[in-house]
């Protein structure tokens, strides 16, 4: 079955309106890309970790994968929600690496930012999916 993906036009313009009064234009693309690489990074985690998804939701407040079976392990869960983050600091490190230009730099900052921001262990984000599964996974009766 193939995945849907469902991108709300209110997402650019939040994240537009955000990025240029808060910082330069300059941060705008490379955020966007940043935000497509996070995303990337899950689905693809997910199909390494066998979880079939069903749609994946770009909305105003964030992205949201949906699997077909919600019967997963902790540990598949983990990895899942690892799976972003990863790859933002993996293509952090490969622009670091191989490209050393002022586009660029935002790139690996906003990239950066955004996996250190998901990975905080806090409701709704990466992290706090994270520890919840840990805690799950410890203290679970299965």
């Amino acid at each position: 079955m193939k995945m849907r993906c469902k991108i709300s036009v209110g997402v650019f313009a939040i994240l537009m309106i955000i990025t240029l009064s808060v910082a330069s234009p300059n941060y705008f693309l490379p955020m966007i890309c940043s935000i497509a690489i996070h995303e990337f990074g899950h689905v693809l985690m997910a199909k390494v970790s066998r979880i079939q998804l069903r749609e994946l939701k770009l909305g105003i407040f964030g992205a949201a994968l949906s699997p077909q079976n919600y019967l997963y392990s902790y540990k598949k869960e983990i990895l899942l929600c690892l799976g972003g983050p990863l790859a933002n600091f993996l293509s952090a490190f490969a622009v670091s690496a191989f490209f050393d230009t002022e586009p660029m730099e935002y790139f690996k900052m906003s990239s950066f930012a955004l996996g250190a921001l998901n990975l905080l262990p806090i409701s709704g984000f990466d992290g706090g999916r994270i520890f919840s599964a840990f805690l799950s996974m410890l203290f679970s009766p299965r």
